[in-house]
């Protein structure tokens, strides 16, 4: 089935290869780095693992009315090749400063805030694009394909990621990370549907008010989103200190751990399938919240390797599976003319307070338990989550 769907849209298997690839290197290279945060800067780490995370987000939520402008004026498969253009380039110069034996913290911050406004111009371009590179009757699986992406990305670069990192250290992941940014390009350049440019700058600068008002109960939906990232978020601020410090492993045990909640979401990415028949999106939102918390506090409690990476998996399939359904919801939903705008604000408002929470637990996971921080994770995320149950209450008559 899977074969038949990609063989009869192969511009969309191009494009799902080619940001795969890019995002594998880019996963490699994010665990290296935290890694020699922790070896490097001990009492410090935490902290620095939560300000490197913060200018990751950073860039989708401060320049979400210029990134969704450009998406929707742009040539969007021109667009994505000057993307990955622009963070090849990125990973080059930096590998220059790590030659040059330069490796203060700040220009890790600064190398992570310009790839992710790559990544953060990518995503709504990806998003705008789907209809175009898919049949109308393969658009959940395209959807779900491509959320599958990061996960999937992750799942094969944490733990290829692991064996570069011994062998080949912090530069050797950038070099990789470099040659996947460049092999995605050229991946991307053999697509050949071409997008329309359908609105001029005059039509759409400014307009970003009148997205908030047209789609205010999904952008009611993203805010939970956002609140949740508070306690959810950090769990890549908590992991890697709960593998050194609970479970006594190192680099290779964070790849491992880190496998188990990319292929969790891999998983639930793909068992939509298995849920079409419940209709109330916003009830399957609670119900894979109240997993997540629950699998955060009882992983945490049990310091235990295997149960550990077991809530890895559990919190990972449910993720996945909230988010290809909400995905495929805004992309029924939300008018052809506004995808590009509206991603882009997604992108914004889930990420808004995502800096709260990696910022916050990178400070207290210095100076607390990591298993007393995930707990209080776990119980933030249910507390949260029953804001998709409230929401229930003013859904429109068409959800």
């Amino acid at each position: 089935m899977t074969r038949e769907i990609l063989y009869r849209n192969p511009d969309l298997a191009k494009l799902w290869l080619g940001q795969m690839l890019s995002q594998i290197g880019t996963k490699m290279f994010q665990i290296a780095l935290i890694w020699w945060f922790i070896s490097q800067f001990e009492g410090q780490s935490g902290k620095l693992i939560g300000w490197l995370l913060i200018f990751g987000v950073a860039p989708s939520v401060l320049m979400v009315r210029w990134i969704g402008q450009l998406v929707e004026k742009s040539e969007l498969k021109s667009l994505i090749i000057r993307s990955d253009l622009f963070a090849f380039i990125v990973c080059c110069t930096l590998l220059v400063s790590l030659a040059l034996n330069f490796k203060e913290p700040w220009i890790f911050f600064l190398a992570s805030f310009c790839l992710s406004s790559s990544q953060a111009v990518i995503d709504p371009a990806v998003n705008k694009f789907l209809p175009k590179l898919s049949h109308t009757e393969d658009l959940n699986f395209a959807v779900a394909l491509i959320s599958s992406t990061l996960t999937f990305a992750s799942f094969l670069g944490a733990l290829i990621g692991a064996i570069v990192i011994a062998s080949l250290g912090l530069k050797g992941s950038l070099i990789f990370n470099a040659a996947s940014y460049l092999v995605s390009c050229l991946i991307c350049l053999r697509i050949s549907t071409k997008s329309d440019i359908s609105q001029s700058v005059d039509e759409i600068v400014g307009n970003l008010s009148e997205i908030i008002y047209k789609h205010k109960f999904f952008i009611s939906v993203m805010i939970v989103f956002a609140a949740i990232n508070i306690f959810l978020t950090p769990v890549l601020v908590t992991m890697p200190l709960y593998v050194k410090n609970i479970l006594d492993g190192g680099a290779y045990t964070l790849a491992v751990m880190e496998a188990f909640l990319w292929a969790g979401m891999l998983l639930g990415s793909f068992m939509t399938d298995f849920t079409k028949k419940y209709q109330d999106v916003l009830l399957v939102g609670f119900v894979t919240m109240t997993i997540v918390g629950f699998a955060l506090i009882g992983g945490a409690m049990s310091q235990n390797l295997w149960a550990y990476g077991g809530g890895m998996l559990f919190i990972g399939a449910s993720l996945g599976l909230m988010n290809v359904r909400f995905i495929s919801m805004f992309q029924e939903k939300v008018p052809e003319s506004d995808k590009g705008r509206f991603f882009a604000l997604l992108m914004a408002v889930i990420n808004a307070f995502t800096p709260i929470g990696f910022l916050g637990f990178g400070i207290l996971v210095d100076k607390y338990s990591v298993i007393t921080l995930s707990i209080a994770q776990g119980l933030g995320v249910i507390a949260i989550g029953i804001g998709f149950l409230i929401l229930r209450r003013w859904r429109p008559k068409t959800l």
